[in-house]
């Protein structure tokens, strides 16, 4: 029972972990056929097509190989291939810098006409890659696919090659702050005006900059005692980890509620850019990421809970690219 909840629990953090819509990637490669197909190796190259807003964690992929010329074991003559399949794939996991994933489906192979060789037959793949990301909508993407021809045959492709991601959902909130002036907040909210210099108030704190970095914005109660704090960390491109000025910020805290008997909810969010279903479950990551670095050290970890909130709480307009970058933030509120 223990096994098939941490299974589930897995399903469901790996769901929606595409940041866009769609990705294309175009592959070139080496198609290694079987001994008994009487073919051999040849170049291949093919285009692929993934489709990411579905609410399920397998992800559906349309894939074509073409192999234009590939030599025969007793003859000097060559055929071509044309492969069409159609894969479920799913992210393993995945990093600001890395994604690996697992893949598998079914398909449709198409040779040439020579009586030397089969024509046609259906096929099953399975394999597995890794895309390195190099750019915001761009990565690297390494791919072994094995397939089966009509249950009994089996050929292994290699590629390599470029994938691109692109389409946004409407991330645009239903009300934005589009004010010049600063608003009048309950105690424990924050506005950011969008009109230069960028502005954060809460109660007596105030921060004014330009331009996205590290800042905190605390607030105690008549003891001395952290209610919440709220730190903006300028987090990399679907990110989780903490940079070093962040990390020291916390650690501060850290220190300081460990000894106290307190209860703990550290809260992660995200800008408006990208999937809804990514974001929410970036800024879980976010959050428990936090909830790692307390109990490093010494805050007990029965005292914490963690929340991703995703993009459902902007306290920036997102639609200024200074402003939205506020959005990416971590909350802590404390309960004595």
């Amino acid at each position: 029972m223990r096994k098939l909840l941490l299974s589930l629990s897995c399903i469901a953090t790996l769901y929606g972990e595409q940041m866009y819509l769609y990705e294309v990637s175009s592959v070139l490669g080496v198609m290694e056929n079987g001994k008994s197909t009487g073919m051999n190796s040849s170049l291949a190259y093919g285009l692929q097509l993934q489709y990411n807003d579905i609410d399920f964690f397998i992800k559906p992929e349309l894939s074509y190989v073409y192999s234009p010329k590939i030599g025969l074991h007793e003859s000097d003559a060559t055929v071509s291939a044309h492969t069409l399949m159609f894969n479920g794939v799913y992210d393993v996991e995945y990093t600001a810098l890395l994604t690996p994933f697992l893949k598998a489906g079914a398909g449709y192979q198409s040779i040439s006409n020579n009586a030397l060789v089969n024509t046609d037959s259906f096929l099953m793949s399975t394999g597995a890659g890794l895309k390195l990301n190099i750019k915001e909508q761009f990565s690297i993407k390494f791919e072994t696919l094995v397939t089966w021809h009509d249950f009994h045959e089996s050929n292994i492709l290699v590629f390599g090659g470029l994938n691109f991601s692109f389409g946004y959902e409407d991330n645009v909130p239903a009300a934005s702050t589009q004010t010049s002036e600063p608003l009048k907040t309950e105690p424990d909210q924050a506005i950011i005006v969008t009109t230069p210099p960028v502005t954060i108030s809460k109660e007596d704190h105030n921060l004014t900059q330009t331009k996205s970095s590290n800042s905190e914005v605390s607030i105690r109660d008549t003891n001395g005692r952290l209610d919440s704090m709220t730190l903006f960390i300028p987090y990399l491109f679907r990110s989780y980890e903490l940079d070093e000025e962040s990390k020291t910020v916390l650690k501060g805290y850290a220190n300081e509620l460990r000894a106290q008997k307190s209860l703990i909810k550290i809260i992660g969010h995200t800008d408006t850019k990208g999937r809804r279903a990514f974001n929410q479950e970036l800024s879980l990551k976010r959050a428990s990421t936090v909830k790692d670095l307390f109990v490093e050290h010494g805050v007990s970890p029965e005292r914490i809970t963690v929340e991703g909130r995703g993009e459902s709480e902007p306290m920036a307009d997102s639609q200024d690219p200074v402003a939205d970058k506020f959005n990416k933030r971590i909350e802590i509120k404390v309960q004595y």
